[in-house]
């Protein structure tokens, strides 16, 4: 991604609202599939040790979503305050 000069506000707020959108989607399609291989595990459309697996690799995938969407959300809170993305992350 190009980072922007620093200084330029509306450039800087446009590039974190643009991060912020890609890792909500992230996370939706995330949560999409982690339900989706929940429902398939719980009616055993996917055989023991692979629809385990498949839950498993889905949750571990969402959570890594949240993660990152969660750190982005950090990040444009802290510029919309302070004007400046955090350092710390």
């Amino acid at each position: 991604m190009a980072t922007p000069v620093p200084g330029n506000y509306e450039e800087t707020l446009e590039l974190w609202r643009s991060r912020l959108r890609d890792a909500q989607v992230q996370h939706s399609e995330a949560v999409k599939k982690y339900r989706r291989a929940a429902r398939d595990y719980k009616v055993g459309a996917l055989p023991c040790p692979d629809g385990g697996l498949a839950l498993r690799q889905a949750l571990r995938a969402e959570s890594l979503a949240l993660e990152e969407y969660m750190r982005v959300v950090i990040i444009f809170n802290d510029f919309l305050i302070r004007g400046q993305p955090s350092p710390k992350i």
